[in-house]
Parts: structure tokens; C-alpha cells; sequence
């Protein structure tokens, strides 16, 4: 009788786990670990390069110190990342290209720009 009720007890508890085939369920046996998606990844970094257009017969030359910045002084950002995203926003434009030249109109004459 003893054995029959030990029996009965231990078929009820079995039926109540019930049978888990989700491999993306951590709690399941077949349970897979997903990939890493950084795992392929390197850090980047924000560093870049302003430099300012030497002038007419220098080959299309820029210097990364910049000089007197003048009315329509040609300034280039170049980020020193390569294959990356790119943001830039200079005033109220957005650019997303890894470099961005622009001139400073004459209302920055003689301001101090930071």
C-alpha cells in the first residue's frame, strides 16, 4: 500500500514539470547563449583634426595649426576614425560625412570662436 502511495506521489510530481523545448528559455536544457553583438566590435574614438586651407598655390594644402582665422577662411573637420558613424553639428546644420569643410562669413570677423 505504502508502495503504491510513494508510487502515485512521485508520477503526479513528474506530470507537473512539464516538458521545456524553448532553446531562447535560459530554464529549458537546449537553451542556446546568444551571440555577443559586440563581440565583432572595436571602441571608437571622437579625436579629429581641424586645420585650416593654406591658400591658392599650395596644391589644395591645409595646416593643422589655424592662423588669423580671416572672413571666408576655409576650416576642415576630419574625424581620425575611419569606417565609423559620423556626426557633426555646426550651428543649426547636421552633417554626417567623415569630413566637412566650411567657410567663417565675414560675422565672425574678429570674434573669438570656441
Amino acid at each position: 500500500m505504502f508502495f503504491l502511495m510513494a508510487l502515485g506521489m512521485t508520477m503526479s510530481c513528474n506530470r507537473c514539470k512539464e516538458e521545456c523545448d524553448d532553446s531562447s528559455n535560459p530554464e529549458c536544457e537546449n537553451y542556446v547563449i546568444p551571440p555577443d553583438p559586440c563581440a565583432d566590435t572595436h571602441q571608437v574614438s571622437a579625436t579629429f583634426t581641424i586645420s585650416q586651407y593654406a591658400g591658392p598655390g599650395n596644391d589644395n594644402l591645409y595646416v593643422e595649426t589655424l592662423y588669423h582665422v580671416q572672413a571666408n577662411s576655409l576650416i576642415k573637420l576630419q574625424a581620425d576614425e575611419e569606417d565609423a558613424s559620423y556626426k557633426w553639428i555646426i550651428g543649426a546644420d547636421t552633417i554626417y560625412t567623415q569630413e566637412y569643410s566650411f567657410q567663417f562669413s565675414t560675422d565672425f570677423y574678429d570674434q573669438i570662436i570656441l
